[in-house]
């Protein structure tokens, strides 16, 4: 093999003369890959010139898995990716959860011993969220009752994604009812819905089996397609709650409560990884590799 004929170049020039040169053939498909060999020069007929496949030096199929289950037609790799985003999740959430936990106790929110962090465990998140609208509270119940925002968000749209999920019309729809419910039922924020449910008809949180309770946790009812959420809450609903609870608060601790430890506390609540930017994964072009191929 002479020159760049392994750049795919049919024939070399030596001393101006065409000589021997070598060709390579590739047929890509979905799940296969053909290819072929050939040895190329001057047709000694003439009819194909000076380019003119001589001998076939060798040729093949290579056969590969789709990739797919056959029973469903899915990508195998479906299998591998949902688990992952749950684990990409889970570990988010635990940073977010440990940042939120630094900045209340920057903001004298929280204790910093963990021992008295676990303490506070035992105060009911619900009755303080719901308190913090119209009472006074301890600077750690205000940390408890935000901490606990923490715990579920709320949705936020991705509207690039929201067209392919069909569980986004069931958290539409689920949301829709919830404000429907908080007219209802007079509640100014998400959590003061939530203590209505969680304290039942006899108003008294040491009931544990007060029949009037009601569950709290977002959960699907029924099976397969007819399965819809009971309430959904979106993520304008719990940062409205977040304001709310400490613009009534504010009232009570001014110098706590400042204009920068707001800014601290919900950068940290309400933080959202954005999308990743694709330019640098965006190959070159077939033909330019200057350019950008087209996306």
């Amino acid at each position: 093999m002479c020159g760049d004929a392994i750049q795919f170049a049919p024939f070399c020039a030596v001393g101006g003369r065409r000589v021997m040169g070598t060709r390579f053939a590739f047929d890509l498909g979905t799940n296969s890959l053909g290819f072929a060999i050939w040895r190329t020069g001057p047709d000694p007929s003439g009819t194909f010139g000076a380019d003119a496949p001589l001998d076939l030096l060798w040729s093949g199929v290579r056969l590969f898995k789709d990739g797919r289950n056959p029973k469903d037609q899915q990508s195998l790799a479906t299998m591998r990716r949902i688990p992952k985003q749950s684990r990409k999740r889970r570990d988010r959430f635990v940073l977010r959860r440990a940042d939120l936990m630094s900045s209340l106790v920057e903001a004298g929110l929280m204790p910093p011993d963990t021992t008295e962090q676990k303490i506070l465990e035992a105060l009911d998140p619900y009755a303080l969220r719901a308190g913090a609208l119209d009472r006074s509270l301890r600077p750690y119940e205000i940390g408890r009752a935000i901490f606990h925002l923490n715990q579920r968000r709320g949705f936020k749209s991705n509207r690039k994604t929201d067209k392919a999920d069909k569980d986004k019309g069931k958290i539409a729809v689920a949301s829709t009812r919830l404000r429907e419910a908080l007219r209802e039922h007079n509640c100014r924020t998400f959590g003061e819905f939530l203590w209505m449910r969680h304290r039942g008809r006899g108003h008294d949180p040491r009931r544990v089996r007060d029949p009037g309770r009601q569950p709290t946790r977002i959960r699907l009812e029924g099976a397969g397609a007819k399965a819809l959420y009971e309430f959904y809450p979106t993520r304008d609903m719990i940062r409205w709650e977040f304001e709310a609870i400490w613009r009534a608060q504010s009232a009570h601790h001014p110098t706590l409560l400042t204009t920068e430890s707001h800014d601290a506390v919900a950068r940290v609540l309400f933080r959202q990884r954005g999308a990743a930017a694709q330019g640098a994964a965006v190959g070159g072009g077939a033909r330019d590799l200057r350019t950008a191929r087209a996306s």
